[in-house]
């Protein structure tokens, strides 16, 4: 069925709306860190006079801290291999997939394939391998029904004075046309397939740390924006941590909304990951991307009315 011209539009429109906020919490993110940069040099020079002012080794300090870098590089190439080479469970999902939609297709659910994508991310490096058309910071996607997206953070220094970070952010973008006002229940249904790392080893010397977050949000436009819901997902701040952990879960994310019929609706489904090391050998990753069996794959809508 062919998209009529003005949901391309609108799309265009949402999406030039989505990039400038985006970018204006860049900009946000960019002078914070600035100030932060200029007042950790401040604090680590009297934290290192007071250091010594209580006969603590600098020397030793510093050296237990390249020792802690060494160990990472060490602890990844050990436990990295295995979650990049696992296999994947796709064509067994894929049937699966379809025998539920087709189940909720017999109920009168209407299903829907994403129509389009969007990701935006704080850098360019770290959504240069997305085939698709390319802004700045932004990418669409050749195909918005398959994502690949990961973040990885080393820490360095002490870790007390770690800096901010903006998430990566990919938007699934589904349309219809209501066929009658109503109230709607829109289901998005979305696979996840990946794991997260994370590494942490804080004293009483350091301020260390290792973050993962992983949450979904959902919205609908029709003549206006129809309120955002958040899903948490993952939510892992940890100061001593040593952790591994697979994540393959398909989550059914349920957005209600009062539509009226016979104009376009946009639903869009947005997806935010993050992840922060703060302080010498402290590690956090979390990948959706790396080997075939990591991924993240908006499946289909699932639109009724109630």
């Amino acid at each position: 069925m062919p998209i009529p011209d003005n949901v391309e539009r609108l799309f265009r429109a949402l999406h030039e709306e989505a990039v400038k906020e985006y970018d204006d919490t860049l900009h946000q993110v960019k002078a914070q860190n600035a100030r932060i940069e200029k007042v950790s040099k401040v604090q680590e020079k009297r934290r290192q006079d007071l250091l010594r002012s209580i006969g603590a080794n600098i020397d030793q300090l510093e050296k237990d801290q390249r020792n802690d870098v060494e160990a990472l590089k060490t602890y990844l190439d050990e436990v990295r291999p295995s979650l990049i080479s696992r296999p994947s469970i796709r064509a067994q999902e894929t049937k699966e997939h379809a025998l539920r939609a087709a189940t909720l297709g017999e109920a009168g659910h209407a299903i829907l394939r994403p129509y389009a994508a969007s990701v935006m991310a704080p850098e360019a490096s770290m959504i240069a391998d997305i085939e698709g058309e390319r802004g700045n910071p932004w990418v669409f996607p050749t195909n918005p029904g398959q994502i690949n997206i990961q973040r990885t953070s080393r820490g360095s220094g002490t870790g007390c004075w770690a800096t901010a970070s903006s998430p990566t952010e990919y938007n699934v973008y589904f349309y219809f046309i209501p066929q009658q006002t109503a109230r709607y229940s829109l289901t998005a249904v979305v696979a996840f397939h990946g794991f997260y790392i994370l590494r942490s080893d804080d004293g009483i010397f350091s301020c260390k740390v290792a973050k993962a977050s992983l949450d979904a949000q959902m919205n609908a436009y029709q003549y206006a924006y129809l309120g955002w819901q958040t899903f948490p997902l993952i939510n892992r701040d940890e100061d001593n941590v040593d952790e591994v952990t697979t994540y393959d879960r398909t989550h059914f994310f349920d957005y209600n909304a009062v539509l009226k019929a016979n104009d376009p609706v946009l639903v869009f489904t947005k997806i935010r990951l993050k992840a922060v090391a703060a302080g010498d050998g402290s590690y956090a990753e979390l990948n959706f991307d790396t080997g075939t069996a990591n991924y993240i794959e908006p499946l289909f809508l699932s639109v009724s009315p109630t």
